[in-house]
């Protein structure tokens, strides 16, 4: 299933980021994982590592820690309170007319970005640059969206969202 879905990703992919361009835009991090966050709980949480913030779509950051970060029987254990939490805080910093199932969509397509992203080495020049912790992270990270891709049953999205792939692939 997980290869059918990414068969189908490398036709549909043009429409995921069209897609995903009309979520709502915020200042983004890019690049959400443990490592960037410090916790001082349980009224204190700092996001440090800024060198790749932008103004993207509110569902990027909130999927790449959910999808990354969290173990998968974790993940399945909080998601759908993240995503309500997560909702209630781009409501109060002014996000209108975005609902839960809006965002449920947008993350279901930033995750499908990440995944095209992590597919093809996150778009590094050379990666055998990686280091050994690289390496390590980037296997759990992948086990983890095979998970959470699974979970939101992405190429059933796919199908629904964008028809069937071009040239009967």
């Amino acid at each position: 299933q997980i290869n059918d879905m990414t068969l189908r990703l490398v036709d549909q992919i043009t429409h995921v980021v069209d897609e995903l361009s009309q979520a709502p835009p915020t200042l983004i991090h890019v690049d959400t994982h443990l490592d960037n966050i410090l916790f001082d709980l349980p009224e204190t949480v700092v996001l440090i590592d800024w060198p790749s913030a932008a103004v993207g779509p509110a569902a990027v950051d909130f999927t790449h820690f959910i999808t990354t970060s969290i173990s998968t029987p974790v993940r399945r254990s909080v998601a759908e309170r993240l995503l309500d939490e997560y909702l209630e805080v781009l409501r109060n910093c002014g996000v209108r007319n975005y609902g839960l199932d809006d965002l449920r969509r947008d993350t279901t397509l930033a995750a499908l970005r990440l995944w095209a992203g992590m597919t093809t080495g996150y778009g590094a020049a050379d990666p055998a640059d990686l280091i050994d912790r690289q390496r390590e992270l980037h296997k759990i990270e992948i086990r983890r969206m095979v998970g959470f891709a699974e979970d939101w049953h992405f190429a059933e999205f796919l199908e629904e969202s964008f028809g069937e792939r071009p040239n009967g692939r």
